[in-house]
């Protein structure tokens, strides 16, 4: 395990000998390194740049498969909320990260409110997810 944590910080040390945000990220199948990748937001011009999402891209490239329930994911940092939602929906199987995050706690600017058309909303999707499990069945 330490070395894949290794691994995953030396990918930080490189996002910060180029300026970015010093996060690493490295994924394991197996005892296998299938993808790497640190943080790149400055060099893409992107927020969305972020060590997890690209090593879940990588990641789902390399093993051909939408999701990535037979893998593990290594970074430095605990997950921001994008990032952890990324990793929920790709079914990772088992998250290990290096240092919690203090700043997760300050850094949401965003309001949100919810319940809207709350009933009506639920309802479309439990008959879309209905009616896919039908078709699936057939």
């Amino acid at each position: 395990m330490t070395d894949f944590m290794e691994e995953a910080y030396a990918q930080a040390v490189m996002a910060k000998d180029k300026g970015e945000v010093p996060i690493g990220a490295v994924l394991v199948h197996g005892n296998n390194v299938i993808a790497k990748a640190h943080n790149q937001t400055q060099a893409d011009g992107h927020f969305l740049s972020h060590a997890e999402i690209l090593v879940l891209q990588q990641g789902v490239r390399f093993l051909n498969t939408p999701y990535l329930s037979d893998v593990d994911l290594y970074v430095t940092l605990e997950p921001c909320d994008m990032c952890m939602g990324a990793i929920s929906l790709s079914r990772i199987r088992h998250v290990y990260f290096g240092c919690y995050s203090d700043f997760l706690k300050k850094q949401r600017s965003t309001s949100s409110m919810g319940g809207f058309l709350e009933t009506k909303c639920y309802d479309l999707l439990q008959i879309f997810f209905e009616n896919l499990r039908n078709k699936n069945e057939s």
